[in-house]
């Protein structure tokens, strides 16, 4: 059952009401391709930059300052893979099979990230 609600078209779907669910999730499938590509971007980026960053210091620092791009484009890009999941998730029931695990491959990315860092630390801490 279709009406509209404060300017915004909603339905009554599966005992609950849901905003902008309603159909085939054509909206939320576009909108979670545009931060799946953002979130790429990101990702090619704290890869990209730190190359042409003319490292800086002595001895065991020198390179240093080529980490702080990195970490903040990944800071980044894993602030987007939050939101990307968090938006497959809401729409789950109206999207396919291949777009949500679309959703939540940058999420899983995000993660593994996070702990390949954690282990390096881990893995130098201990030698």
């Amino acid at each position: 059952m279709l009406y509209k609600q404060l300017g915004q078209i909603s339905c009554y779907y599966y005992g609950t009401l849901r905003v902008n669910d309603c159909d085939n999730g054509n909206s939320v499938t576009q909108k979670i391709a545009i931060l799946f590509l953002v979130w790429v971007v990101l990702a090619i980026l704290s890869l990209l930059i730190p190359v042409f960053i003319e490292p800086t210091g002595d001895g065991f620092v020198r390179g240093f300052n080529r980490m702080v791009p990195f970490f903040s484009f990944q800071a980044a890009a894993f602030l987007f893979s939050i939101l990307i999941a968090f938006t497959t998730y809401r729409a789950r029931d109206t999207l396919s099979l291949g777009i949500r695990l679309l959703g939540y491959v940058p999420f899983v990315f995000g993660l593994l990230v996070i702990a390949m860092i954690i282990g390096l630390i881990v893995f130098a801490s201990m030698g």
